[in-house]
């Protein structure tokens, strides 16, 4: 969190399954910064993973999107005239 307070990315792109911390555990973390007023939310939050699933668990913690790995290059971010 320190780095993302630092860096203060507009878009986030957090991995499920990564290590040290997964995704999902940042998200949560990032979350509750949030509403404790210590953090500033990224304007997009974008969760990836091979499995649908995850995404679905990552949206639902308050992601923007939950994209497949392989269809990263589909993120609406890319051609936001579409």
């Amino acid at each position: 969190l320190d780095h993302i307070q630092r860096f203060a990315p507009d878009i986030l792109l957090l991995d499920h399954y990564i290590t040290p911390l997964r995704g999902l555990e940042v998200l949560r973390r990032l979350n509750a910064g949030v509403a404790r007023g210590d953090l500033d939310r990224p304007a997009m939050i974008v969760g990836i993973s091979s499995m649908g699933a995850a995404n679905r668990k990552m949206v639902g913690q308050g992601a923007d999107e939950g994209l497949l790995k392989h269809l990263l290059a589909e993120l609406s971010i890319w051609n936001p005239t579409q």
